[in-house]
């Protein structure tokens, strides 16, 4: 082996190197090139890799001594750290996902095939840096994140689902936001719902424009849109009813399919199933007709301070009222009560008129007769 005169030697051309070097392994037939990357191949800006591919050194430890060069799909840049298929990444269980184990970077992550990172105990991915997910990003347990990107799942895009299942049906639905486990499951093309605790919108398929924030809130809200319910239960039968707002645990319960509700407080309209254009507002206060339309009621529980019908009546301790007003108990008044039509009716007894002309006041009941008293100074 001839050397020079600084004692190195030249390099075996791979074309000559033995067979036998992994027993016998002479300096002219070592692997070049294992330096510092800053001076050898593949270095940033000095000797750029020529081409897309790119091989790293492996080593199994089922056959000591031995080395093997693996072709790696895409890995380039500087800090850059790229998943294009299934490379690195083992793909078994749930649902057909590819799962990271657990993958530190401190430069630039990407996952561009939808994988998703989850992880039994620590957080599954560690980033200091930006994470870019061409697809999905679906997070069983723990995420360790400065800042996130999400693109695409399927055609969808903009989705962002954190939660053991979040969003796992989601196929076209676009801009929806899921927080929680099991959150927005059942979620195929719905678009730009926000549901926000465990098994929110857990049945939801189509519905669009929906917030739904505490556990089970819209749990079978299936095509149901525009709906705002907050709390714990809240709308938790909700099937295709839109445009209702319950605030407060249990709030609208046993709500399937009624629209435009308003119920704020635990348990108000908890009892209304398929009524519309309601207003309750207290602790478990229910409209008086339960499935009845267009109606008021604000109290707690079973007491009413005001109640109001589908005539849009007004009752004041009462459920039923004939009347425009209609008050059940005594009416304190300070100042000064108009009869505008002169008619008064006390008890159940027939309406009188009154009417006062000059210093003459008349009594006239309709069909019985009148009396005039002269009124002196």
């Amino acid at each position: 082996m001839a050397k020079l005169v600084s004692g190195r030697v030249k390099v075996t051309p791979f074309s000559g190197i033995t067979s036998d070097r992994y027993q016998f392994l002479g300096l002219d037939q070592a692997e070049p090139n294992l330096g510092d990357p800053l001076v050898g191949p593949s270095s940033i800006g000095a000797n750029p890799l020529p081409s897309p591919n790119a091989y790293v050194l492996a080593a199994d430890p089922t056959t000591p001594g031995k080395r093997y060069w693996t072709l790696v799909e895409s890995l380039s840049g500087s800090g850059i750290v790229t998943f294009s298929q299934t490379s690195g990444i083992s793909s078994s269980v749930d649902g057909g996902y590819a799962f990271v184990t657990r993958l530190q970077s401190t430069g630039i992550t990407t996952i561009s095939s939808g994988q998703s990172a989850t992880s039994t105990t620590n957080a599954a991915l560690i980033v200091s840096g930006g994470v870019g997910v061409g697809h999905s990003l679906i997070v069983g347990q723990n995420l360790i994140v400065n800042g996130i990107f999400l693109g695409k799942v399927g055609v969808a895009t903009d989705n962002f689902f954190i939660g053991s299942r979040a969003g796992r049906s989601n196929s076209s639905g676009n801009y929806n936001h899921f927080f929680g486990t099991r959150s927005g499951t059942s979620n195929v093309n719905g678009n730009n719902n926000n549901f926000i605790g465990a098994f929110t919108g857990f049945e939801n398929i189509s519905g669009n424009d929906n917030n739904f924030i505490g556990r089970d809130s819209g749990f079978n809200n299936t095509v149901g849109s525009f709906n705002n319910f907050f709390g714990r239960n809240s709308g938790y039968n909700n099937d295709s009813g839109n445009n209702n707002i319950f605030i407060g645990r249990d709030s609208g319960y046993l709500t399937e399919d009624g629209n435009d509700n308003i119920f704020i407080g635990k348990g108000s309209g908890y009892f209304n199933v398929n009524g519309s254009n309601n207003v309750a507002i207290g602790n478990s206060q229910s409209v008086p007709i339960p499935n009845g339309s267009n109606q008021l009621s604000i109290g707690i529980e079973g007491n009413r301070w005001l109640t109001g019908d589908s005539n849009f009546n007004v009752g004041i301790g009462t459920t039923i009222s004939p009347s425009k007003l209609t008050v059940t108990g005594n009416i304190s008044v300070s100042g000064i009560v108009t009869a505008t039509e002169g008619f008064i009716s006390v008890g159940n007894t027939t309406p009188i008129k009154i009417q006062l002309v000059g210093n003459q006041l008349t009594f006239d009941a309709p069909g019985i007769g009148s009396t005039t008293f002269t009124l002196i100074p």
